[in-house]
């Protein structure tokens, strides 16, 4: 069963992956052309497009039912990748941020590359673990976890 429905599930993706792909980006792109992070915001309209080309066509071939857990499934899949690139955009943004700081704070140590990823990296791992804290009002461990870093800051140093 399972090898029936791929083979006609790669017709489907080999008919819809061409002739629309460029003409839309570029169109994409013009709208998009200001502001920030536009190369992900046209990848996720296109990502749309695309699978707004995808469902209306795996409804017609599987039918209703079939069709609906296929669309559900490639749904989740879409929405687990964005969040991971949401994360990591998030992140490249806290780290480019940490490390200007670090730069204007400690400017000649600063210019010793392990010295700024490790700070870099540990500041990171803190305000992120802090954040975690106080989203899930676990606001005991927050005493332990500050006593923690400034310990380990003030060691650090020496």
């Amino acid at each position: 069963m399972f090898v029936g429905i791929s083979k006609r599930l790669e017709l489907i993706l080999e008919v819809h992956k061409s002739g629309w792909y460029l003409s839309t980006r570029e169109r994409l792109l013009k709208v998009h052309k200001n502001g920030e992070d536009v190369e992900y915001k046209v990848n996720s309209e296109m990502m749309d497009e695309y699978f707004s080309r995808l469902s209306s066509e795996i409804l017609l071939e599987f039918g209703e039912d079939l069709g609906n857990l296929l669309i559900n499934q490639g749904k989740s899949f879409i929405l687990m990748k964005r969040a991971i690139e949401l994360y990591q955009l998030d992140c490249n943004k806290v780290k480019n941020n940490l490390t200007k700081e670090l730069i204007c704070k400690y400017p000649i140590i600063s210019r010793d590359q392990p010295w700024k990823q490790y700070m870099t990296n540990k500041q990171f791992n803190h305000n992120h673990f802090y954040k975690y804290i106080q989203k899930h009002q676990l606001y005991h461990f927050n005493y332990f976890i500050n006593r923690d870093f400034i310990f380990n800051d003030t060691v650090s140093h020496f």
